[in-house]
């Protein structure tokens, strides 16, 4: 009797050991392929996103700052609309960000999941993947944050705080009159961790 309960829970044991060993090998693939496909879309972006020069900028205005409720600019990459780049220079990330989102789209790279940078309110969502978002947690009050729009337009922000929500909280989420926000998941799944900015120079 013994002997067949060891025998079971042995059994139990290695059946959990692979079961993780799978989950492991799981991830380490999807960021693989979340991070080729950032890479390629990244490319795409810098290729065809113009570059304004200072005095450039300084002569032409901007359509978002003469009309109301302008929507960014999008560009197609195999399929996937983009709203810009955005570079997080402190912990050496740099990422397209999809303009719709949806949980199959953040495969693939970071989405905007509500708000604009024009209307200073852009709430940007990603994957806790390496390639992605699972350094976020490493970002201090202080650090600079870029995003370049379709045009070409560069918004800076600065790191406000960083905080920890539970991952049901979508109130708390919303919650505040930041700029921007940045969040993704922990590794359990069961909190989210939130970087709210403030945009500089407005």
């Amino acid at each position: 009797m013994r002997k067949s309960k060891t025998d079971l829970f042995t059994v139990i044991g290695l059946l959990l050991i692979a079961a993780a060993l799978f989950l492991a090998l799981r991830n380490i693939y999807m960021d693989r392929q979340a991070g080729e496909t950032a890479a390629g879309a990244l490319d795409v972006l810098r290729s065809e996103i113009p570059v304004k020069e200072n005095e450039t900028f300084r002569e032409e205005t901007p359509l978002y700052e003469e009309y109301e409720d302008v929507d960014m600019p999008q560009i197609e990459v195999d399929g996937s609309k983009y709203i810009g780049i955005l570079s997080l220079p402190t912990i050496n990330i740099e990422l397209p960000i999809k303009g719709g989102f949806s949980y199959p789209a953040l495969t693939g790279a970071p989405c905007c999941y509500k708000g604009s940078v024009y209307t200073d309110d852009i709430i940007i969502a990603g994957h806790n993947f390496p390639s992605h978002f699972a350094k976020l947690k490493a970002l201090s009050q202080g650090d600079r944050v870029s995003f370049t729009d379709g045009d070409g337009n560069v918004f800076l922000y600065e790191v406000a705080e960083t905080v920890q929500l539970n991952g049901t909280d979508v109130e708390g989420m919303l919650s505040g009159e930041w700029d921007m926000t940045l969040f993704t998941c922990t590794l359990s799944g069961k909190s989210r961790i939130a970087v709210r900015l403030i945009r500089l120079e407005k």
